[in-house]
């Protein structure tokens, strides 16, 4: 389900990347880890589309803010390459005041 949020609020997109450890085998786990690059687009609802810097919260942990100035979805889309390479797609409603 998405989140919905006011028009003209600033919104704070989050995402973690985690790397698969194999060597805990029988039951592997996943340790955050940093991709070696990693960059966002956000895509607004009259499909104009932006590419804010990603901020490093710490090890595989990074966000934007997005400015929700337009009615409708949102969709953020994260890119990650090397150890935790990968795309990730979230979207959230902005509904007027």
């Amino acid at each position: 389900m998405a989140s919905t949020y006011s028009q003209g609020e600033s919104v704070v997109c989050m995402t973690e990347w985690k790397a698969l450890d194999l060597s805990k085998i029988p039951v592997p786990t996943r340790a955050l880890t940093d991709p070696s690059s990693i960059s966002c687009s956000v895509t607004a609802p009259d499909a104009s589309v932006s590419t804010p810097t990603p901020t490093k919260v710490s090890t595989g942990v990074y966000y934007v803010s997005v400015l929700a100035s337009q009615i409708g979805t949102y969709t953020v889309t994260w890119t990650g390459t090397g150890a935790a390479a990968g795309v990730k797609r979230r979207s959230f409603s902005v509904v007027a005041l």
